[in-house]
């Protein structure tokens, strides 16, 4: 939290935001249905990367198959996690859960930088690498088949190429619904 330091003044014994607000051109109603979309999609992705790591594949003994498709656990869990707090705080309507921080009235419904960079910029990073290491796991297990196709089990390798695939799908679609609500917020002078 380092990064935020120098975003909060002392004011008594409570402290005063002073650092930079970020505000939407999205209506209350528009944005809360955005965002209950992405954490939804990223609950489903979070289910299929579940079931794909269930999968007992021979591409999951072997480090450069399975590795692209491991390292996709944490995107999708900070979609879910930034999705549902942003989701939080527009059902909050504002309101200050901070006991220490005094936030001033005409900034009520505004992120502050924190916030707009966990809440907002994150999801749409790291649907980005849902993405690209979507790509990673599903380029790689079609490379891992075609190597060896007398394989005992090959109807299990399809089954975690067509789960990557559809990992590839979700990412597409969280990369733009997170780009939509990435867009829709400005910064305040």
């Amino acid at each position: 939290m380092k990064k935020y330091r120098n975003d909060y003044r002392k004011k008594g014994n409570r402290y005063e935001y002073t650092g930079q607000w970020y505000r939407t051109r999205l209506s209350e109603q528009e944005l809360r249905k955005t965002v209950l979309s992405s954490m939804i999609l990223g609950i489903l992705a979070l289910g299929f990367y579940i079931g794909g790591m269930c999968l007992n594949n021979d591409g999951s003994r072997v480090a450069w198959v399975l590795l692209p498709f491991v390292f996709q656990l944490l995107p999708v869990a900070y979609v879910i996690a930034g999705s549902g707090a942003l989701y939080l705080r527009i059902r909050q309507n504002g309101e200050n859960t901070s006991a220490l921080v005094e936030i001033p009235q005409a900034h009520k419904k505004d992120l502050s930088r924190a916030d707009y960079e966990k809440q907002v910029k994150r999801p749409w990073r790291c649907s980005l690498g849902i993405l690209i290491l979507g790509c990673g796991s599903f380029v790689s297990d079609l490379i891992f088949i075609f190597l060896d196709p007398k394989q005992r089990a090959v109807s299990a390798e399809y089954l975690f190429a067509a789960d990557s695939f559809v990992l590839i799908l979700f990412g597409i679609i969280l990369t733009v619904n997170n780009r939509k609500i990435k867009g829709s917020f400005e910064k305040l002078s």
